[in-house]
């Protein structure tokens, strides 16, 4: 999938002047979502929102670029947040927001792995 952007009123894009964002998404229990950005156009996003569907359950742990966003218990203080993530029960579906970093390559890393209640990763017992 891509996200596409430029002026929307001029010819720039035929001289590279915009910003295309390659979006993908890898595995199961431990989702990535990669971005890779390319072309000139200085965009005027600065926060990104994800909805990502986890119909069984919330996330253990949300990343941006290996570094954990806080977790929240309800929207109302997410949406106060600049950055973090909530499971929010009634859809299903894991919310996340973040600063859109400098860098044009950044990776989510949403972890649905096995956890206990108190959000503590499940371990085998052997």
């Amino acid at each position: 999938m891509y996200f596409y952007e430029d002026d929307g009123i001029s010819n720039d894009y035929k001289n590279d002047v915009y910003e295309k964002t390659k979006i993908y998404v890898n595995g199961k229990e431990r989702k990535t979502i990669s971005f890779e950005t390319c072309g000139s156009y200085k965009s005027n996003i600065d926060t990104i929102q994800l909805e990502v569907v986890s119909k069984e359950k919330g996330a253990l742990w949300v990343s941006l670029d290996d570094i954990k966003l806080d977790r929240f218990l309800n929207e109302s203080d997410w949406m106060k947040a600049e950055e973090g993530w909530f499971y929010n029960l009634s859809n299903r579906t894991i919310n996340v927001k973040f600063k859109k970093p400098e860098n044009r390559s950044f990776d989510v890393v949403v972890s649905t792995e096995k956890f206990d209640l108190i959000g503590m990763e499940a371990t085998k017992s052997y």
